[in-house]
């Protein structure tokens, strides 16, 4: 491929990804910061790549094993990390396999439950065709997919920008508790009405 023709068809991933939302359980968002930035920053891209294998097509949570496999090739490292960074990325890649990530929630009886599950639990590398396979533990998939309540939306463009992991919790947390809002002071109280605005 000439490489002006490469480099048009990379601003036109980069821009699609620029302002495409993405939701994930306020478990997820709540959870202590356990990733580095890089890190994370490949947990936005996965996740956008899981919407759109199963949120837009409707297929909800797979009980197919075989579809959770990924595949990302170097311009999608180069995408996550920089085009100089990409042996980084996927030493960082291999890395997210070995992390559990805690969660907690309560159950039916009320009862707090708490765990550990992975993001990634089978990673390889295919030399000849270049491409990287990943298979996403089954367990994460109710915190990232058809997740109706308790959860938040946020810009997996604007995510991937940040240069720091604080940053990246930070507007996450943003993000959980921006929206509309009512508020009433003591008069507008009297009077029965209720300001609304979009913080």
């Amino acid at each position: 491929m000439p490489k002006q023709k490469e480099h048009i068809d990379r601003c036109a991933d980069i821009l699609r990804i620029r302002h495409e939302k993405a939701r994930w359980s306020n478990l997820l968002i709540s959870a202590p910061i356990g990733n580095t930035l890089l890190e994370r920053r490949i947990l936005y891209f996965l996740t956008l790549l899981i919407k759109r294998k199963f949120t837009e097509r409707g297929r909800g949570v797979p009980e197919n094993w075989k579809e959770l496999y990924f595949y990302l090739n170097e311009a999608d490292l180069a995408q996550i990390g920089g085009i100089k960074n990409i042996n980084y990325t996927y030493s960082v890649l291999c890395e997210i396999g070995k992390k559990f990530f805690p969660f907690h929630y309560h159950d039916k009886s009320g009862n707090k439950i708490l765990g550990r599950m992975h993001w990634i639990d089978y990673f390889e590398f295919d030399k000849e065709s270049r491409l990287y396979k990943m298979r996403v533990s089954p367990e994460i998939m109710p915190f990232i997919i058809d997740v109706n309540e308790s959860f938040t939306t946020f810009d997996v463009g604007v995510a991937l920008a940040l240069k720091s992991k604080y940053t990246q919790k930070m507007y996450e947390f943003c993000c959980q508790h921006s929206g509309d809002f009512q508020y009433a002071d003591k008069e507008s109280s009297s009077l029965d009405y209720n300001y609304k605005k979009r913080v």
